[in-house]
């Protein structure tokens, strides 16, 4: 704890033309400053303040809808690293759709709706105001900030009388490093606002604080100003995109204990930042590095020839008996930095790779006047997106989710009277290329003959015709939902009433078939992209374990979130949208020692057409990409080819597109 304190220039914003030399001075030698006659009335930050003390104690299951758009800019909650830290954040506070979005996720009354909005826009205009000034002192005249991304979080660290005082994130005030890398404490002033700081703190209760962040410009290109850059000054930075810094210090920030337990075991230690390349690289993992948070800053051992041409555990390294919560695992081929391993102190066996993990839009389709432009970069960026609101009572998911399990238990011979009427379409048995994952299908679940079809094989209706009628409402249920998404997806594009009705959906019921003998990491279903136009998908909330592929080639875990269904872009939805929209690619690998199961609605192509690119959407500026095709055809080709991640469309790639008039 500091105790040396520094009191922070006070800028007055009413007498500014007297103050602009002192803020200048601050912003170079401290790089904070606090504000008075800000315009923000006292009422208004007290009805802020008591709305987020409220909105943090909601359910964690409510808070959770809080998504990120960018890294951590949704709900993060305390975690491991960050166990008394917990936080809500509004992506552009500047933005009245993200307010809107904010507000509908956690069902804020009118009156909170609008506390909310008024701090909201008082404050981006003042951090706007702030951020001009700072620019023409300076010497940069015109320089707006009227349209950069404002990230709004509200955060509350959980500080009680069993938190050790002086513990990272605490209460009373804040703290800064001062120029000889001393901290130094500065106490709250009532009535102002502190621009840029960093915190520390000192009391065993709650602490709320409220941040505004002015980010990156709408392009994300950031680079020095050219006024700048001078002779005495020249350029010191290259210009880089926000998004790829936000995700590289994501993942690059150093944890002191874990480079005290590498240097510990093993001299030879490579910081992150030298590497080169290698066949392979050891990571160090201890228990303090929770499954929940990235890792930030992963030693390595180089192990170049060491490793087999599998990835294995490496138990011919020596550990001394005093580090047995410290594991060596390694992995073959690793040129980024690894993100969170678990561990417990029971042996290798419970240690597994879990990706960072990143959160996925929600469009709430009570509200989907204000979601549609989040919909559309979901699926032209990530791939996917989340629903809530979408018609499908709880109950019918649960007993859905029973029948599933009840069906997977039944006599082999019994599931193998679910024949295929294309590849893989009907029972699909472990085999060694996918030895853990089996399912059952349905071939087109908007059939009221497949579904009678189906419950005949398994004699559902003679057993318990509640059965029958379960699976019939379901398939009934999520057809529609499917058909509509479909459509709204379409109308994104600018292609109105268009009709998926008649498209035969597929309905998939899975299980990847973990048990204690299985090695926590391993691939239950292959990396792939899926064979349809899009995909609904029915998680088992108490199994994650689904990752996917994100633009930098990582992994990324998409962990459930009760009372959704995960939507997805397929191979097919690529191609008809020519290239618009982004076939997502995906595995499931296993998290947990039991058995995993999920429902799958693909909606696949047309019956009666070939697939191919929507003449609406070929212009001069998105020439034709792909030459039309069978369905059945791609299907067949995929098989033969076993090429499961979107690679098979290469067939039907236009090598040189041709330019329209």
């Amino acid at each position: 704890m500091a105790v040396e304190k520094i009191i922070v220039p006070v800028i007055d914003l009413a007498k500014f033309e007297e103050e602009k030399e002192k803020l200048m001075v601050a912003v170079e030698e401290l790089g904070c400053f606090r504000v008075i006659n800000h315009g923000i009335s006292e009422k208004i930050m007290a009805d802020m303040k008591a709305l987020v003390e409220h909105l943090l104690k909601l359910p964690t299951d409510v808070k959770q809808r809080n998504t990120d758009v960018i890294s951590r800019s949704g709900y993060i909650e305390p975690n491991c690293l960050g166990p008394l830290y917990e936080s809500l954040g509004i992506y552009d506070a500047s933005s009245s759709i993200d307010i809107h979005t904010f507000c509908s996720l956690l069902d804020i009354s009118s009156h909170d709706r609008e506390i909310l909005s008024t701090f909201a826009s008082k404050l981006h205009d003042l951090i706007v105001d702030l951020a001009f000034k700072v620019g023409q002192g300076l010497g940069i005249k015109d320089c707006s900030f009227q349209e950069w991304s404002c990230n709004l979080r509200m955060n509350k660290y959980n500080f009680t009388k069993e938190t050790v005082i002086g513990t990272y994130e605490s209460n009373e005030g804040f703290e800064i490093m001062g120029s000889m890398g001393n901290f130094l404490a500065v106490d709250p002033v009532p009535g102002t606002f502190f621009v840029n700081i960093g915190d520390m703190g000192k009391k065993p209760k709650p602490r709320i604080t409220i941040v505004l962040f002015i980010l990156a410009p709408k392009d994300n290109k950031i680079e020095p100003q050219a006024e700048l850059i001078d002779y005495e000054h020249p350029k010191l930075f290259e210009s880089f995109n926000y998004m790829k810094y936000r995700k590289n210090r994501g993942s690059t920030t150093s944890i002191a204990v874990l480079d005290l337990l590498v240097r510990h075991l093993c001299a030879r230690v490579v910081d992150g930042d030298t590497m080169a390349s290698a066949t392979g690289w050891l990571v160090f993992v201890s228990d303090v590095v929770s499954r929940d948070i990235g890792l930030q800053s992963v030693h390595r051992l180089d192990l170049t020839g060491v490793l087999s041409s599998d990835l294995r555990v490496l138990s011919d390294l020596s550990v001394q008996q005093e580090d047995r919560g410290l594991f060596l695992l390694a992995l073959r081929g690793l040129l980024t930095v690894v993100p969170v391993l678990i561990l417990t102190e029971f042996g290798l066996d419970n240690v597994i790779m879990a990706m960072e993990e990143i959160k996925v839009p929600i469009i709430d389709l009570a509200n989907f006047e204000v979601e549609k432009e989040k919909l559309m970069e979901a699926v032209s960026g990530l791939g996917c997106f989340r629903v809530i609101n979408h018609g499908i009572l709880e109950a019918i998911v649960v007993d859905m989710k029973a029948l599933v399990r009840y069906l997977f238990e039944l006599p082999y011979k019994m599931k193998q009277r679910n024949i295929n009427i294309f590849p893989n379409s009907g029972y699909v048995e472990p085999s060694r290329f996918s030895h853990l994952y089996e399912g059952l299908g349905i071939y087109d679940a908007s059939s009221p003959f497949d579904i009678q079809a189906f419950c005949s094989l398994f004699d559902l209706s003679s057993h318990d015709k509640s059965l029958s009628k379960l699976l019939s409402t379901y398939a009934t249920k999520l057809h529609d939902l499917i058909v509509d998404l479909a459509s709204k997806v379409a109308e994104g594009l600018g292609i109105i009433e268009f009709s998926f009705q008649e498209w035969p959906c597929h309905l998939r019921m899975n299980r990847c078939l973990f048990t204690k003998e299985t090695m926590l990491g391993t691939c239950g279903v292959n990396t792939h992209s899926d064979t349809s136009f899009i995909t609904i998908l029915l998680e088992d909330d108490s199994n994650e374990g689904l990752e996917i592929l994100d633009s930098f080639g990582n992994f990324v875990a998409i962990n459930p979130v009760p009372g959704t269904f995960l939507v997805n872009i397929g191979d097919i939805g690529m191609v008809w949208s020519n290239g618009r929209l982004h076939n997502v690619k995906h595995r499931v690998i296993c998290k947990k020692s039991k058995p995993r199961i999920s429902i799958t609605l693909f909606m696949q192509g047309p019956k009666d057409s070939k697939i191919e690119p929507r003449a609406e959407l070929i212009d001069s500026e998105h020439p034709q990409l792909y030459q039309s095709f069978d369905y059945l055809e791609y299907r067949k080709v995929r098989g033969l080819t076993a090429t499961m991640v979107g690679d098979v469309l290469h067939n039907w790639v236009i090598a040189e597109p041709a330019i329209m008039p």
